[in-house]
């Protein structure tokens, strides 16, 4: 009897996503990433879903917060968390994993942008699901990239990955990527990241 395994591999820049049932994980990441190996790209993160999970519009805004300086990456880091800290979407000790998540692997996505969230582990200590926004105009060293944007993500499932592949999608087109960047107001943001829901 054969079994089918179902495994996706999203791209943007030099980054790779990786996306599967359990099984498909377990069987055929390692397949996966050995094909990988040698192409230059970077595997960010490995995210695998069962049938019981069900995808959504991550609709609420923590904050949108623009015109920010940060004197370092450490300094955009924290102001991440404190941003979920003080909406009420996460605690102290989720704040602080976003240093962790960064310490494993680096979360700059391309196109000025960078989606701090932190590990597996610290999702205990998530409140709600939500997301923020803050801009840097003038921008934040991020091991030798540039960041512009930080969108901090704290979700209880694995909802985050409708945020990954919407970013795919808009990091991949100039002017939506310059819409990110340059967003107002929630709904811009919400419009870009959030427009296509995955129940549909």
């Amino acid at each position: 009897m054969a079994v089918v395994l179902t495994a996706a591999i999203l791209l943007f820049g030099r980054k790779a996503l990786l996306i599967g049932g359990p099984k498909a994980m377990e069987a055929g990441l390692p397949r996966l990433r050995a094909a990988l190996e040698g192409t230059g790209l970077e595997i960010i993160e490995a995210v695998a879903f069962g049938h019981e999970c069900t995808y959504t519009r991550m609709d609420e805004l923590a904050a949108l917060a623009r015109e920010l300086g940060a004197a370092d990456k450490a300094d955009a880091l924290r102001q991440c968390g404190a941003l979920l800290v003080d909406s009420g979407a996460a605690t102290q000790a989720y704040a602080e994993a976003l240093f962790d998540r960064e310490r494993q692997v680096s979360t700059y996505l391309g196109e000025g942008v960078a989606i701090p969230h932190g590990t597996n582990e610290s999702r205990e200590h998530i409140l709600a699901t939500k997301l923020g926004f803050l801009q840097f105009p003038d921008g934040v060293d991020w091991d030798g990239e540039t960041v512009h944007v930080c969108i901090p993500i704290a979700s209880q499932s694995d909802a985050h990955v409708d945020i990954l592949a919407a970013l795919a999608d808009v990091l991949m087109e100039p002017d939506s990527a310059q819409q990110l960047r340059t967003a107002t107001d929630p709904d811009a943001v919400l419009a870009l990241l959030g427009a296509v829901s995955k129940e549909a």
